[in-house]
């Protein structure tokens, strides 16, 4: 959804600049950003929680879809 916005922000951006679509660009870069960070939050906070008691299934699983994800936006 955010990288849908972002290339419509670009592109009317492209089409026409102005500051007001560069503060959209860059609203919707954090956006991206944060995403990033709640993934990082979760593989540092409770990965490590569910590995300590032998719970490896799940973790490698969500890791994989994290860095799918991470790809998919940069």
């Amino acid at each position: 959804m955010v990288n849908f916005t972002l290339s419509l922000h670009f592109e009317q951006f492209q089409k026409k600049p102005s500051e007001e679509t560069v503060i959209k660009i860059k609203n919707d870069l954090t956006k991206l950003l944060d995403i990033d960070l709640h993934y990082s939050r979760k593989e540092n906070l409770l990965f490590p929680y569910l590995e300590k008691y032998g719970i490896f299934g799940p973790t490698q699983v969500m890791w994989g879809v994290d860095d799918r994800i991470r790809a998919s936006i940069k």
